[in-house]
């Protein structure tokens, strides 16, 4: 029998209602998120290293939800920045706190950033100051931060990345030698962090004889506490007046014996090492004052591992206290080629070379020092060349060179040049010395470090 035909459209009409019913029923509303987590923050990383970090948004189940939105914010900007997507950069020594937020829901981690191992705070450069700017050449630095120096108010300021002194166990000096014919002398003003409180900044002052300042050229060496092989230590003297053991962060000792700074008399200073030296090593000592043009203070005597003098001499070589940074070096960092002796004959016969007495000498190859009294143009004084044994190959790469006038008053002395010589096989450095008010070549007394 067939289905009458209004039945059939009754049933049809039932299912297309049924059908309507069911597609305007309500969407549930999403999972509110109830928890948020973060991950891929290390409990430390170096500057300059970039992270990826994820956020896990949950619901109060625990599920996984997916495409939500995630706010991300650093606490200290100074030591780390974060980017919207969670890519997070190390910028600075310190801790810090990571907070990742979804719709009113937050997570922190919190993480430190490390500037550099306390091995590798050591950098150097040869700087090159002119009338509008400074230049840097042969630079190391071992935080893998860079070099630079820049002009501020007639001073020239030299940037260390990555170097400045950011724990408190941290230590460091800094060590300025005149160089090449540009300045009569350079006086470091001081260092400290930059204001970034991740750079170390020095700022040095070239003068002319007359007390002007002026574009000059000068090496400049900073290492910190345990950068340096075998014995070493110093000071920054912080009182020229009395006699003072400066704060914690002025001086170090790798026998961790305090550095005293006592005042002898006007200008004259006994610096208490007590760092006694062990059988067959070699110490020298090296001085940069601090401060001002009227004052220059040199090396003027030490006793093996006890003690060490500086003498601080203005015009007239009348004594006048100043301030002062003051070495004691043993050897130079591990692996790495070094060399430092004493000119202990200032008036030793032209071009007659001869070694620098073994007492005095070291090197990391084991070879002696030689030195040679000899003339330049007009001047039959205060000329000298010294020969490192074994050290040619460092004419073509990077290295430092510093030196102290010893005992010789208001005399400076000065690498002027270098070169492989010998067939390459030595590097040869010229030491000029000479009146530091008047410069007229004088026979000097000096103590030298070739350092890679």
């Amino acid at each position: 029998m067939r289905t009458p035909r209004p039945l059939a459209w009754l049933v049809s009409a039932l299912l297309v209602a049924c059908s309507s019913d069911k597609a305007s029923a309500p969407t549930p509303p999403p999972a509110a998120v109830a928890s948020v987590s973060i991950t891929g923050l290390p409990d430390s990383a170096t500057v300059g290293d970039v992270l990826t970090l994820t956020a896990s948004v949950r619901d109060a189940a625990g599920a996984t939800l997916s495409g939500r939105a995630v706010t991300w914010a650093v606490s200290d900007t100074l030591t780390a920045t974060i980017s919207a997507t969670g890519a997070l950069t190390v910028v600075g020594h310190g801790p810090f706190t990571v907070t990742a937020t979804s719709e009113g829901k937050s997570a922190t981690a919190t993480g430190r950033g490390i500037l550099t191992r306390a091995a590798n705070r050591f950098a150097y450069a040869l700087v090159i100051g002119g009338a509008n700017s400074a230049t840097t050449s042969r630079v190391h630095n071992a935080t893998g931060g860079g070099v630079r120096a820049t002009l501020s108010g007639g001073n020239v300021i030299v940037t260390f990345e990555r170097m400045a002194r950011a724990d408190s166990s941290w230590r460091e000096t800094v060590m300025v030698t005149r160089s090449g014919s540009l300045a009569t002398h350079c006086h470091l003003n001081g260092w400290g962090p930059a204001a970034n409180r991740r750079d170390l900044e020095a700022s040095v002052s070239c003068y002319a004889t007359d007390g002007t300042k002026l574009p000059g050229t000068f090496s400049i060496l900073v290492f910190g506490n345990g950068t340096l092989e075998g014995r070493h230590g110093f000071v920054e003297s912080t009182d020229s007046a009395i006699t003072h053991t400066p704060a914690g962060a002025r001086w170090y000792n790798s026998s961790g014996q305090a550095m005293v700074v006592n005042r002898t008399g006007a200008g004259g200073y006994r610096v208490d090492v007590n760092n006694p030296r062990a059988t067959g090593k070699v110490e020298n000592y090296f001085v940069s004052t601090i401060g001002p043009y009227g004052t220059t203070c040199i090396l003027s005597g030490w006793s093996f591992g006890t003690s060490s003098n500086v003498s601080c001499n203005r015009l007239g070589n009348v004594g006048a206290d100043a301030r002062f940074a003051k070495q004691l070096i043993e050897a130079g960092r591990p692996g790495r080629r070094w060399a430092l002796g004493w000119n202990d004959q200032p008036s030793r016969p032209v071009d007659v070379e001869g070694a620098m007495l073994s007492t005095y000498a070291m090197s990391s190859n084991g070879q002696p020092i030689r030195i040679v009294r000899t003339t330049s143009g007009l001047a039959t004084n205060g000329v000298y060349d010294v020969r490192f044994l074994g050290m040619g190959a460092l004419a073509s790469q990077s290295y430092n060179l510093q030196v102290s006038a010893y005992a010789s008053g208001t005399v400076t002395c000065t690498p002027d040049s270098s070169a492989a010589v010998n067939g390459g096989a030595d590097l040869e450095v010229r030491v000029l010395c000479f009146g530091r008010y008047d410069g007229a070549p004088t026979n000097a007394y000096f103590t030298i470090l070739l350092i890679e």
